[in-house]
């Protein structure tokens, strides 16, 4: 437990810039690994985007910098209309949906983690970061990042 809050305070405390770095070096390993170990054909940045959009949605509400951050994510998953009020709105007044994307999120990394172990962390910490980069990571974005690390 403690391991995992000093994880969650260094993200917090990491520079947009930084920030921004780092999500571009892991995506880019990652991606390619999607595409490579996807069964159904989907393309790598199509399951990135869903869990990008888990990590988004698993406090219910999206922050300016989680936009900025994943923003030619969103576009994968949302098209061009994804401007920073619709994707604000769609994550509000998707509760329900946004659990439902979260289990999907939950059900996928358990699959990809039999897979492959360093995949798996990955993932994990792409989504911490992007919890983490409004500077603080909400109890129920730690409660799902802890889902998926089980």
């Amino acid at each position: 437990m403690k391991e995992f809050n000093g994880l969650c305070k260094l993200f917090e405390d990491l520079d947009s810039e930084t920030s921004k770095e780092l999500l571009a070096e892991k995506s880019a390993k990652v991606i390619p690994a999607l595409s490579e170990i996807s069964a159904d054909g989907m393309s790598g940045i199509d399951i990135f985007a869903t869990f990008v959009m888990g990590a988004i949605a698993s406090d219910n509400k999206i922050t300016e910098e989680e936009y900025i951050l994943t923003y030619p994510l969103i576009k994968a998953f949302f098209g061009d209309v994804a401007d920073y009020a619709l994707v604000k709105d769609y994550v509000k007044k998707n509760r329900s949906g946004n659990r439902e994307l979260k289990q999907g999120v939950d059900e996928m990394i358990d699959a990809l983690g039999t897979l492959s172990e360093d995949l798996k962390d990955e993932l994990v910490t792409i989504c911490l970061m992007i919890c983490a980069v409004d500077g603080k990571v909400s109890s129920s974005e730690k409660r799902w990042i802890r889902q998926l690390i089980k």
